[in-house]
């Protein structure tokens, strides 16, 4: 039926005039060409760009407008052939295609409306170009802020070796007069002075090189075994003269519950504890400043802590500190300055002293040591500072090997000659080394450059060459990477010597070909465990015994002022705890004069204490009694 010729073709309806059939010939077929043609654009277009949304609709529009062609070339078609139900079949299906694209499309219609335009697409462009501009900058800026840090660094190390070199001979040479046996327990005692003042000085350096250290993120705890009774008397030493300089009550309250022996970081403990007790004493004008250290369970910043018997004491533990005082106190509004940076209270500004890092620096090394920091405080009435950290109680026998080292007296007999060589362009330096180690009984010679060093070096072959790395035209590094580079070198052990603070100069040695290192300023016992590591050095030990001199008469005189002031009338000590109490040197002198001369013991221990200005000691005696 589709191809039945009943029909006439459709150019008779045009008469078969050339014109009008040639017009619609004309007319049908290049709208037929541009109409093929389209669905080709759009499928190109769609192959190229996948990442156009509702691409498929393109398709669609492909297949309609091929349709729509297609009914064009029968319109030419049917001239001369009567095709018509081909061609209505063709529309026919044109017709659909034609209705289901343009109900998709309105379908289509919300979610178009939502792409973005073109405005829009330019003002997403524009501020992706100031984003890029701003990181750009931000760039610029972090690569100005490193090169300023690194700068920084280099300052910092740079003053740090300016520091510790003459704090080296201080200190070493303290050292080496405590070796002195004919030295008077006096004299011995201003020595530990000045080594303990060395140490906090020391302590005070290190305190802006820390919080460089914070700000990198290259603090680490460095876990040790030590005495806590010996770390709290050493701080009551140090302190004791400080507060009674201002006739403050310095009281230390360690329960007996707490472990003697603990394992944690002693030197940041230490530090923690000397900043809290060294500004309490500092803002502290008239009354006491107490540290009380106790061993708790429970929640104690609830106060329902309990506290535990030494019998019951876990392998780790939390240990509670508190210092309290009875200083002008912090104004709440002033309390969020306080563990921050470079800031002070207006007390604190008001003393001129300070950097404003020891709080800031605590609280970070309380966070490290697995605690928390906290601070109570009434205006005009004191301060109370808490913390509390984790820590363990080591074995016994771990106590005894890290603990109870002893001293070194000499070199045990019947050793080989040890040659040791130093070379530093210090003299003090020098001659620190070479008074500790002559005085063993070690071979020493010195060079005060490297280049000197290297020439002694070939000639007298040393055992042993304590090298320091930072010296004029040629440096420790050079010089030791041309000793090492010879096989009389590899043979010589090489310990660098650095006042160097950071830890990547632990590093840098060792590249060069260093055997070990140690950072000035440093103990003996540094020197000579490093000879012993490396030469197989042996030494004859002075008697050790866990409690120093100082203690031991310390303790014996608080035992004697317990059981002299037992014969003096109640009313009589009562006013000398009251007298004692309020720091008064002219009462508790009168009252001294009091006591009859056959308790001459009392009267001696009464009159140092008091030249001392130890009246907490007087206090803590009487309520011992």
């Amino acid at each position: 039926m589709v191809l039945a010729s009943i029909f006439i073709p459709h150019g008779h309806c045009y008469l078969w005039q050339p014109e009008l059939v040639r017009l619609h010939i004309i007319s049908d077929g290049l709208t037929a060409i541009a109409y093929y043609s389209i669905p080709f654009t759009l499928t190109y277009i769609v192959e190229k760009r996948r990442d156009i949304p509702y691409n498929w609709i393109f398709l669609l529009f492909g297949a309609f407008i091929v349709l729509c062609g297609t009914t064009h070339i029968f319109e030419i078609w049917t001239l001369w052939h009567p095709n018509y139900w081909l061609s209505g079949f063709t529309k026919a299906i044109t017709a659909l295609v034609s209705l289901y694209t343009a109900v998709v499309l309105v379908k289509l219609v919300p979610q178009v409306l939502e792409i973005p335009s073109a405005a829009q697409f330019e003002a997403v462009k524009n501020e992706i170009a100031e984003r890029q501009r701003v990181e750009v900058e931000l760039n610029k800026a972090k690569e100005t802020a490193e090169a300023a840090n690194r700068s920084k660094s280099r300052f910092l190390a740079s003053m740090s070796h300016e520091l510790r070199t003459p704090l080296n001979s201080i200190l070493g040479f303290a050292q080496i007069l405590h070796r002195d046996n004919s030295l008077s327990p006096e004299c011995r005692e201003y020595i530990n002075i000045i080594n303990r003042s060395g140490q906090h000085l020391l302590e005070l350096i290190n305190d802006v090189l820390e919080m460089s250290k914070i700000e990198a993120g290259r603090v680490k705890l460095s876990i040790s075994t030590f005495d806590i009774y010996r770390l709290i008397e050493n701080l009551e030493e140090m302190l004791h003269l400080k507060a009674a300089s201002k006739q403050l009550m310095l009281t230390f309250d360690c329960a007996s519950s707490v472990p003697q022996y603990i394992s944690t970081d002693e030197s940041k403990l230490r530090q923690i504890l000397l900043n809290l007790l060294s500004n309490a004493i500092k803002f502290t004008e008239s009354g006491s400043v107490t540290l009380r250290v106790r061993l708790r369970t429970g929640n104690w910043e609830l106060g329902t802590g309990k506290e535990t018997t030494q019998s019951s004491i876990p392998n780790r533990l939390s240990l509670y500190f508190e210092v309290a005082d009875t200083g002008p106190g912090i104004d709440p509004i002033e309390m969020n300055l306080l563990f921050e940076a470079f800031e002070q209270t207006s007390t604190g500004r008001k003393t001129a002293e300070g950097t404003g890092l020891g709080l800031p620096i605590s609280r970070f090394f309380v966070n490290l040591m697995g605690g928390e920091m906290t601070v109570s405080s009434v205006v005009g009435e004191g301060s109370v500072f808490a913390f509390n950290i984790q820590v363990e109680v080591p074995q016994i026998t771990q106590v005894q090997t890290e603990l109870f080292q002893k001293r070194v007296k000499s070199l045990t007999p019947n050793q080989p000659a040890y040659k040791l060589l130093i070379v530093d362009d210090t003299w003090e330096h020098r001659q620190l080394l070479r008074s500790l180690l002559k005085s063993l009984g070690f071979e020493v010679k010195e060079a005060e450059t490297a280049q000197q060093g290297i020439e002694i070096w070939e000639s007298w072959k040393p055992n042993l060459i304590f090298m320091d790395m930072r010296m004029p035209v040629m440096n420790g590094y050079e010089a030791t990477q041309h000793i090492k580079a010879t096989p009389l070198g590899q043979a010589t052990v090489i310990i660098a010597l650095t006042a160097t603070a950071f830890n990547d100069e632990r590093a840098l040695t060792l590249e060069a070909g260093c055997d070990d290192f140690i950072r000035k300023p440093f103990q003996e016992e540094e020197i000579f465990d490093k000879l012993a590591k490396h030469l197989g050095v042996s030494y004859v030990y002075f008697d050790c015994t866990t409690m120093s001199q100082t203690s031991q008469k310390r303790s014996t005189r608080s035992s004697s002022l317990e059981q002299d002031l037992a014969v003096m009338p109640e009313q009589w000590v009562h006013q000398l705890y009251e007298a004692a109490s309020g720091g008064s040197d002219e009462h508790v002198l009168k009252l001294i004069a009091e006591i009859p001369t056959e308790y001459a013991t009392l009267i001696e221990n009464l009159q140092q204490l008091t030249s001392d200005f130890r009246f907490d000691e007087i206090v803590n005696a009487i309520n011992q009694e």
